[in-house]
């Protein structure tokens, strides 16, 4: 080689691959479920930024468009704004959200679309961002809008029809029975509609103004019971019946009536319920994940009720996917439980009551037993202490090193508690770098960190849907069937 020639710039090779498989490998940095949040440092924005050539492929690759997700509040703000409609560091102009959803669905093609549109508590929609994506409403594929009841009034003014619409989720963040009264008009004019979620202001299953005004399509459905209802049993007798095609369920009542005619048996793969007392009225050999809060398992009985819910109502190695809320629950008692669900491989545990690192290490401890749920590949534990568990975190991993994928997230209960909790220190992070290089994914969030960074807005665990399966006090975007 002459020296002119090893002084030449050389050519990248990746710039060599042919548009397809360029475009193919585009499409997989993207978020598994969708929700493309527009950021200078995310897909596909990072990816038009790189170079022409990237630029070119990206702008003529529809798939890398046809999902969006913006927030609307004062604690959040989209660098993509300045950096599509102006220089970097540019005073953000908030009305230019229109323009971006527009831009946005044009790069889409004739694709479906996927938008997730989510207010703030005390915050609403820009003005002309309903018309945005009223525009576009033949492509709507999935829905998930967060908003006032003034703003949903105005969203419900749009008839449709909806012909590719397949998931819905709405939450109105200023009501606390919204659709008593309502008709949700994009639920009644979406011929397609299999998934549908409605939530009220305090992250509660809201309940629809009917029974028949749920599409019979429905394959995933979380909804609430009405509060002066004492038949708990009798509106599920109705809701299988009315809708055959139902998998997942996610349910809240007010109240549980004694005596039953006898058990019900649909074929839910997925059951999410706010107390053990509705366990009784099924029976589900066909069940792979089950989600139950438990916050009063103070109280005799309720760990044990969910005992035997596992042993005779549910195949011995059926379920493989077990998510609780807890609170003030003996780690002995946590431990009899789970010895009865052998076959899981996802365990979620929320420790909902803020106990100290104290007993948070006992669950710990418990956890790390090998015999101890055999098959465990994912865990993902929450806590509510002031005191972030990092130490007893970190040695459960060391420990179970057959697990594939953990997830630690710290979110106290009061205000300043969040803003003052601290980070993990440089040993802790040093003994996690380790476990990641063994093939472990981790994953450690604060209000105020997250290691790696992006952990706030990765995928959920493997092909596992959290979307599906998430905590009811999770935020409308946390749900779709695909």
């Amino acid at each position: 080689m002459s020296l002119r020639n090893a002084l030449q710039p050389r050519r990248a090779a990746v710039l060599d691959l042919p548009f397809e498989l360029t475009s193919k490998i585009f499409v997989f940095c993207l978020p598994i479920r969708g929700r493309v949040r527009p950021h200078g440092k995310l897909a596909p924005l990072l990816l038009a930024q790189i170079c022409s050539q990237w630029r070119g492929v990206a702008m003529k690759t529809p798939h890398l468009w046809r999902s969006i997700h913006l927030e609307f509040s004062d604690t959040y703000v989209s660098d993509s704004i300045p950096l599509l409609f102006g220089p970097p560091g540019a005073e953000v102009a908030e009305d230019q959200s229109p323009a971006l959803l527009d831009l946005w669905f044009t790069r889409a093609g004739g694709y479906s679309l996927s938008i997730s549109l989510i207010c703030s508590e005390f915050d609403s929609y820009p003005p002309r961002i309903l018309p945005a994506i009223a525009a576009h409403l033949e492509r709507w594929g999935r829905l998930e809008l967060a908003m006032p009841m003034a703003d949903f009034v105005q969203f419900n003014e749009i008839k449709g029809p909806f012909p590719l619409l397949q998931s819905l989720s709405i939450q109105i963040t200023d009501s606390a029975e919204p659709f008593v009264d309502i008709a949700v008009n994009t639920m009644l004019n979406s011929p397609r509609l299999v998934a549908l979620h409605l939530l009220d202001r305090y992250n509660r299953k809201a309940v629809p103004n009917s029974l028949a005004a749920i599409p019979r399509t429905i394959t995933t459905l979380q909804v609430g019971q009405r509060r002066n209802s004492n038949d708990s049993l009798d509106s599920y007798l109705k809701l299988f019946e009315h809708l055959p095609h139902l998998i997942h369920l996610g349910s809240s009542s007010a109240s549980f009536p004694r005596g039953n005619a006898g058990p019900l048996t649909p074929h839910l793969r997925s059951l999410i319920l706010d107390a053990t007392e509705e366990l009784e009225y099924f029976t589900l050999p066909t069940l792979k994940h089950l989600q139950v809060e438990l916050l009063e398992a103070e109280r005799p009985g309720v760990l044990g009720q969910l005992g035997r819910f596992l042993v005779c109502c549910v195949g011995p190695r059926s379920l493989t996917s077990l998510a609780l809320e807890l609170a003030h629950v003996r780690h002995v008692d946590l431990l009899a439980c789970l010895c009865l669900a052998p076959g899981l491989v996802t365990l979620q545990l929320v420790f909902a009551a803020g106990d100290e690192s104290a007993s948070f290490a006992a669950h710990c401890d418990t956890l790390q037993h090998s015999m101890l749920l055999p098959s465990l590949r994912n865990l993902i534990l929450t806590d509510a202490a002031s005191r972030p568990p990092y130490v007893p975190f970190v040695a459960l991993l060391q420990r179970r090193r057959t697990l594939e994928h953990a997830e630690l997230h710290i979110s106290p209960r009061h205000a300043d508690v969040r803003r003052a909790t601290e980070p993990p220190g440089a040993d802790i992070l040093s003994e996690v770098a380790a476990l990641v290089a063994t093939g472990l994914t981790v994953r450690m969030t604060t209000p105020n960190f997250a290691w790696p960074v992006d952990a706030l807005y990765c995928d959920p665990v493997g092909d596992l849907d959290r979307d599906v399966f998430g905590s009811r006090k999770l935020r409308p975007y946390h749900f779709a069937p695909f």
